[in-house]
């Protein structure tokens, strides 16, 4: 879900000071009340990582882990792919410049590849 934020109100969001005669910041209330039950139904105000953790927890109860599948590039450029997997089940893959990164890549494929109606270990 893209959201456009217009420059001078998100440095107001991030001031902590959005006015309530600011337009832009009207706008992003309404944006947020308007989508606010598909957010915390659908939880897309949690990190990938500990929503997967939950789903996992709740539907097999099994705790999701990572693990490094490759590393390539300098010390001082490194790219990683992780995997996330619930049991011996790989379930999503990632890339990022760090470990942790690629780890919420791959929680992240996790969660849209799983079908947990049909997921078994």
């Amino acid at each position: 879900m893209d959201v456009f934020i217009p420059n001078a109100c998100s440095t107001a969001v991030r001031r902590n000071s959005c006015s309530r005669d600011s337009k832009g910041c009207r706008n992003i209330n309404k944006f947020i009340l308007l989508r606010l039950e598909e957010i915390l139904e659908e939880g897309l105000h949690i990190d990938a990582k500990s929503h997967l953790q939950e789903l996992a927890q709740e539907k097999v109860e099994i705790t999701p882990e990572y693990r490094l599948i490759s590393e390539s590039g300098p010390d001082h450029n490194k790219n990683f792919v992780m995997g996330a997997y619930i049991g011996d089940k790989k379930v999503g893959e990632g890339k990022g410049s760090s470990k942790q990164k690629a780890e919420e890549d791959a929680a992240r494929q996790g969660l849209i590849n799983i079908n947990w109606d049909s997921f078994k270990i």
